[in-house]
């Protein structure tokens, strides 16, 4: 095969434990194709019933609106044996990066944008001409703004007020918070607890598990009781979208 002639364009960033490579700059990885990441499939619910047309539609009922699967798709590179790199250890470095790891990705093309979710690879090390890396991703049915709340400082709305727009703290026994959603619509709100835990959040008396928990969160002050000891962390993402 002649000279490998690629330019970096169209590439990925992807972010395992706080460090980047870039599918060129880091890795010397053309795209067969520009990269692109598949919409997610409509969590869709019908129920037949006998003696009637059609059937009873219940995608949206349940949770009051649609809901979505992951997304699934791949990306196919080739390697440029000009990088001057053994392949197979190039191979094991690249599956201990990414083989099988929940990552943060940003595609070129969309830079403001990043998705959330996990990576398996396929290698195949033996071509004559250009070794080849296929990437299978199954992410999240949203992408993240990369100035969302997930990213940036948390923030109290006043120094030794208990309104807090989001951040982490300490619960002991009992705390109760007031989560401040300002952006003028219901977020989903993620709450991360270090232990498990109780919310009770107006009516609703909620088990949290150890993790990221997902809850509704509508505009303005939500009075919040936790009962239990450990950590919380509050996030909700601005602007979150298909």
């Amino acid at each position: 095969m002649g000279d490998f002639f690629y330019n970096g364009e169209h590439g990925i960033t992807f972010e395992n434990g706080g460090k980047k490579i870039h599918t060129w700059s880091g890795w010397h990885l053309a795209p067969k194709s520009r990269p692109y990441v598949a919409a997610p499939p409509i969590k869709e619910e019908y129920i037949d019933v006998p003696g009637a047309d059609g059937s009873l539609d219940y995608t949206d009922i349940l949770a009051g609106t649609v809901r979505y699967g992951m997304r699934t798709g791949n990306w196919t590179f080739i390697m440029d044996n000009g990088f001057n790199v053994d392949p197979f250890i190039f191979q094991s470095e690249l599956l201990a990066f990414l083989h099988g790891k929940k990552v943060k990705i940003i595609l070129d093309d969309d830079p403001k944008y990043y998705y959330l979710g996990r990576i398996t690879l396929d290698t195949k090390m033996d071509a004559r001409d250009y070794n080849q890396i296929t990437m299978k991703y199954n992410l999240e049915p949203y992408k993240y703004p990369l100035d969302s709340t997930k990213t940036v400082e948390w923030m109290w709305k006043e120094l030794f007020d208990n309104t807090i727009i989001y951040g982490k703290f300490t619960v002991r026994s009992q705390k109760a918070r007031t989560i401040l959603n300002d952006t003028g619509a219901t977020q989903t709100c993620i709450i991360n607890v270090s232990n498990p835990m109780t919310l009770i959040f107006g009516a609703q008396t909620i088990a949290l598990t150890t993790g990221d928990n997902e809850i509704d969160l509508p505009a303005g002050a939500n009075y919040m009781i936790f009962k239990g000891t450990g950590i919380v962390t509050v996030d909700y993402t601005r602007g979150k979208k298909l």
